[in-house]
């Protein structure tokens, strides 16, 4: 079980990054000092998603946290309305999370015909296939997005 708790982390840094990758891409006027906002606001999601992932029943409920997160991070720490917040949270919501699962679990759903989980006791989880193949994919979009907005 350690070996999917450490891709689950190794997932969740990556969606991280591709925070930092965003905000660095959208936000260039910082309210605080932008070396500490780079890497502050990127670890703060980290640190409440590993925790709702690991040491609460609300794993279930991380996306609509971690959306809420992002938008309370770009509306405190740079200056931007609410619209706008909305805006930068949904395209990095799409390239950390949607797009990448998305394309994987279809992906390996036609590779593996349908079987992409396994039981590891009672509990039924992804095949770590789907981790590493989605990190590289979520790696593929970061690079493709950073390039085109820088």
């Amino acid at each position: 079980m350690w070996f999917y708790n450490f891709w689950d982390i190794i997932s969740t840094i990556t969606e991280s990054f591709s925070l930092l990758v965003i905000i660095d891409c959208f936000c260039q006027t910082p309210q605080i000092q932008r070396n500490i906002n780079r890497i502050i606001w990127p670890a703060a999601y980290a640190a409440v998603v590993i925790w709702l992932t690991f040491f609460t029943d609300l794993g279930a409920l991380k996306m609509f946290i971690g959306m809420s997160i992002i938008v309370a991070i770009l509306k405190f720490a740079y200056r931007f309305t609410f619209h706008e917040s909305l805006i930068i949270m949904e395209v990095s919501f799409v390239v950390m999370s949607m797009f990448p699962e998305a394309l994987v679990v279809s992906l390996m759903s036609f590779i593996c015909n349908g079987d992409i989980t396994n039981t590891i006791g009672n509990v039924l989880i992804l095949k770590w296939q789907l981790y590493v193949l989605t990190i590289l994919v979520r790696c593929i979009c970061l690079a493709v997005v950073y390039y085109l907005l820088h």
